[in-house]
């Protein structure tokens, strides 16, 4: 066998080796003996590797690019720079190298420098080059292995970012509901239409930060008569900037069916606004309607870095606020219908993200609504719990859609992220003055009386009761509903279960409730005969 300065012949060593793999691995090796460099070299090139060889390590520095090689091998003890310098150069060029040294002394200093400096591995001679393509195998297999999870990485930081945008943007709307409601209860203390929407301006230009707006409203079918404005110098009094809504080319531009805003406004409505002293760097409009018929028109402008989505979102709730104004002054029942519609437009979101829970939402508020009633719940609290169950589920807009909509069983994973739903729901409302009342229709509605339920743990009476009336009603509503991964369960079936379920995941008392209203038919849509089984059906039939 034939050594050259601690390196064995390649062709004896590899003898009988098999093909590792190595897939034009590309390999820089640095050794200032260039006979052991060059027999090293054509050892692995006769492997299939292609090989950078570099007799001056300095060299090998300048030439190095981050990326540029699978792997680099280099000797330790070597004049001028030694291995354990090019190393560190390598590594604070490139932290993911892979670095082999290599050194004929069993030196033990020279092992901890090497390994904490981010060698890979130290290999002694005489080398046994059948261990460095072992090697060269690992680092392979770990490179692949990297590159996997930094793909892996890189999905979820964008999963994340999609997560944080939808998380934001519900939020924004949440606390959008949360200040046009506290505009409505200015609103409620105005008497009359002039009054009520002189408030209604009042706050419009607070409320989107702009600089005045415009609200004017039809006498009849054919013009505008009625007009009040706020602008930064007047205070709900008529102002000629508001005149420009007698101008039919105006009225034609902002009558046009939805809110809409406009950051840069083109050169024919510029000049026509100039006409009534408005120099309009952008605007969001707003036409008030009902049905087919034009009322008015609720026009805000000139906001500091341009209008928004959230502020059309925002727009649009007070526009509605003001159609049931011009229709009806005694605005608190249709201002209660309005915050819960604007409810219930943000929790469709949830359902649109799952088809197979679609209308789940209201059916579970129903059900809620008949316990509550056979509970002796007032109208305020039953308000309370149609609020509650209207938002149980609104933590979902954060589980990613290939979870929520998965066919087949979720792995441990999963499971946990879809647990996740209440808490996140939990975050989204709990900072919401008005939603203080039902955070535990969105927390606890996944309690079990015997304690194993989430997130909490809670078990029996610690359980708020509104989150024990709402578990019923949303399992039973899951049982009898078509799911991603099963069919829905007949009613017979989904109230056995209920029943096996009283006292270990269910409040008995709940459970009871809840069966007497299924078999009274109190509830839409559940008839009493479906509760019947089969064997009660043939009997009826053979008695009748």
């Amino acid at each position: 066998m034939k050594v050259f300065s601690g390196y064995m012949q390649c062709d004896a060593i590899s003898k009988g080796f098999e093909s590792m793999g190595n897939e034009s691995m590309k390999v820089m090796l640095i050794d200032d003996d260039r006979e052991c460099l060059e027999s090293l070299g054509d050892c692995l090139e006769i492997e299939g590797y292609e090989t950078l060889q570099f007799v001056d390590p300095l060299l090998a520095l300048e030439s190095y690019v981050p990326g540029s090689v699978d792997a680099i091998v280099t000797d330790i003890n070597m004049p001028g720079i030694n291995g354990i310098q090019v190393l560190q150069k390598i590594k604070s060029l490139d932290p993911e190298a892979f670095v082999i040294m290599l050194t004929g002394y069993a030196d033990v200093e020279n092992s901890i420098s090497s390994l904490n400096s981010g060698a890979y591995t130290l290999l002694r001679k005489p080398l046994k080059i059948h261990d460095l393509l072992s090697t060269l195998v690992e680092v392979r297999d770990k490179r692949r292995e990297n590159t996997e999870l930094n793909k892996k990485a890189q999905e979820l930081d964008r999963t994340t970012e999609d997560l944080d945008k939808t998380y934001e943007e519900l939020q924004n709307h949440v606390v959008a509901v949360d200040q046009v409601q506290s505009v409505i209860s200015k609103i409620h203390a105005a008497i009359d239409l002039p009054h009520i929407l002189n408030e209604m301006v009042a706050h419009v230009s607070h409320l989107l930060g702009c600089q005045y707006s415009v609200i004017k409203v039809r006498d009849g079918d054919r013009r505008y008569c009625k007009c009040y404005s706020v602008n930064e110098h007047l205070s709900g009094r008529h102002c000629s900037k508001a005149d420009c809504m007698d101008s039919p080319q105006i009225v034609s531009w902002l009558e046009c069916g939805s809110t809409w805003f406009d950051n840069d406004p083109g050169e024919d409505m510029i000049r026509v606004l100039k006409k009534y002293e408005i120099d309009a760097t952008n605007l969001i409009v707003s036409p008030l309607t009902h049905g087919d018929k034009a009322l008015g028109i609720l026009v805000g402008f000139n906001k500091p870095g341009g209008f928004s989505g959230n502020d059309k979102f925002m727009l649009t709730m007070v526009s509605s606020i003001a159609v049931t104004a011009i229709f009806n002054n005694g605005l608190i029942s249709q201002l209660k219908e309005l915050f819960e519609t604007t409810i219930e437009s943000l929790v469709k979101t949830i359902d649109a993200k799952d088809s197979y829970t679609r209308g789940h939402t209201g059916r579970v508020s129903q059900y809620t609504l008949a316990i509550g009633g056979e509970l002796g719940w007032d109208e305020e609290k039953l308000n309370q719990a149609y609020i509650g169950t209207l938002f149980h589920d609104i933590g979902k807009i954060g589980i990613p859609d290939h979870v929520l909509n998965k066919k087949g069983k979720l792995t441990s994973e999963e499971y946990e992220l879809m647990k996740s739903h209440v808490t996140i729901g939990y975050e989204i409302i709990k900072d919401i003055p008005k939603l203080k009342d039902v955070l535990d229709y969105v927390l606890c509605h996944h309690e079990r009386w015997d304690g194993r339920g989430y997130p909490r743990g809670l078990a029996g009476e610690q359980i708020p009761l509104d989150g024990r009336v709402v578990c019923v009603a949303d399992s039973f509503d899951a049982m009898i509903s078509n799911r991603s991964y099963r069919n829905a369960l007949p009613v017979t079936k989904a109230v056995d279960e209920l029943k096996n379920g009283a006292g270990s995941q269910f409040d008995a008392r709940i459970v009871k409730i809840f069966i007497g209203l299924l078999q009274s038919g109190k509830l839409e849509g559940i008839s009493a005969a479906s509760l019947e089984s089969d064997d009660m059906v043939d009997q009826r039939k053979q008695a009748g």
